[in-house]
This record gives C-alpha cells, structure tokens and sequence, in this order.
C-alpha cells in the first residue's frame, strides 16, 4: 500500500507541474503577441514647428524621430511616454535614443478616445512604448 501511496502523490505532483508549466506558456504567449509589432529604434527627437495649411506657425511645437532619413510623427495619445518624459532628457545633449516603438500608417491627429470628428494629416507615425537613454 505504501507503494500506491508514493505514486498517487507522483502522478498529482506531475500533473500540477504540467498546469505550471502551461498556465505561464500561455501568458507569455499573450505578451510576445502584444509586442509582436514592437520594434526598437534609434534616432533623435527632434521638434518642428507647427504650421498650419496657410502657412502661419500656431506658436506650437511638434515631436518626429528621425531614424535615417526618415522623421515620423510621435502620437503621443498612443504612447506610454510623455512629451515631459522626452524634454526632460535634454536632447539637446543627446545624438540619438533608442525607443521601444511601432511604425503605425493613419490619422495623425485623431485619438482613440476622441469624440469630436476632424480633418487629420494622414500618414506613418510612430508610437513609443519605452525610452532608452
């Protein structure tokens, strides 16, 4: 009976041990699909000057990443981080940062939450999720 006994508490510690293992597969299944599109680039932060159809400045600035040759839009109602996050890196003193983003293609100035309908500039923008310094 002893021997019964051993193998009864086997097969549970078995089976609890495959349930682990399976339960934390499938979790980190859903983070790598979450970050599936998420990519890392490189580049600086750079802020132009907001002018509008008419050519007259707004008296506002807005932020791209440079990577190579091309500037993508930040839209910052997507991201995980501020424009207070990237002022307060003083790129100034920076050549480049890296950032976990994604290379998005739409509106540029619509949000997610936004109920008012408007015209938007139209066009690949990037979303940054995480900054590297």
């Amino acid at each position: 009976m002893l021997g019964s006994s051993r193998v009864g508490k086997y097969i549970i510690l078995f089976l609890t041990s495959i349930v682990i293992i399976f339960s934390c597969r499938t979790s980190k299944e859903k983070i790598m699909q979450k970050n599936e599109n998420h990519q890392t680039l490189n580049g600086q932060v750079i802020k132009k000057e907001f002018i509008n159809k008419a050519g007259k400045s707004l008296g506002y600035y807005e932020y791209y990443l440079r990577c190579s040759i091309q500037d993508y839009f930040i839209k910052f109602c997507e991201s995980d981080v501020t424009k207070t996050e990237i002022d307060t890196l003083n790129l100034s003193e920076f050549d480049a940062v890296s950032v976990e983003a994604e290379i998005k293609d739409g509106n540029w100035d619509i949000c997610p939450n936004d109920p008012q309908n408007i015209q938007s500039r139209i066009g690949r923008y990037v979303v940054i999720y995480k900054l590297y310094s």
